[in-house]
């Protein structure tokens, strides 16, 4: 494992500058953060493998059979991120038997339901796909159970 510099996120300068304003921070200081270099996204295409796409079609869940998940002892808990079904790592308890789609949406800008997602919400929510395609991939991933496709609900029904 290598440690690296990289430029924040979009979203993170965008949080960093908005704070920055509400906080009353000079001008100058808000001004050279926007200006900052950022860091592209992930691309859900370069993360998208033949295997991936095997997993994803190899099992259509029910959202009922989701949320059992999180009641079945000793069986793997489950969430779902556009249409994903994915296993769920005990660290993440609160993603258990749930769609966190619209709750990725809302780390960008708020809306009230996924009928209100913007283009900026898509590309969001593709990058945190890609990146639990990515490290569910990773064999330390593997072992820990973080992020295993299982399935999905209705990914193959999203157009982007």
């Amino acid at each position: 494992m290598s440690v690296s510099e990289h430029p924040p996120s979009q979203r993170y300068l965008n949080m960093l500058t908005s704070g920055g304003r509400k906080m009353k921070l000079d001008d100058a200081y808000v001004a050279a953060l926007e200006a900052h270099r950022v860091s592209s996204l992930p691309s859900l295409a370069e993360y998208l493998t033949p295997a991936v796409k095997e997993a994803i079609a190899s099992k259509r869940f029910t959202m009922d059979e989701i949320e059992r998940s999180t009641q079945e002892e000793g069986a793997a808990k489950l969430m779902v991120l556009k249409g994903v079904v994915f296993t769920c790592h005990p660290v993440m308890k609160r993603d258990f038997g749930k769609d966190v789609t619209l709750f990725e949406c809302l780390r960008v800008r708020v809306i009230e339901s996924l009928a209100e997602i913007g283009d900026d919400h898509k590309e969001w929510v593709n990058a945190t796909l890609a990146e639990k395609f990515y490290f569910g991939a990773t064999p330390m991933a593997q072992k820990a159970g973080f992020f295993k496709v299982m399935g999905q609900t209705n990914y193959d029904e999203y157009d982007w």
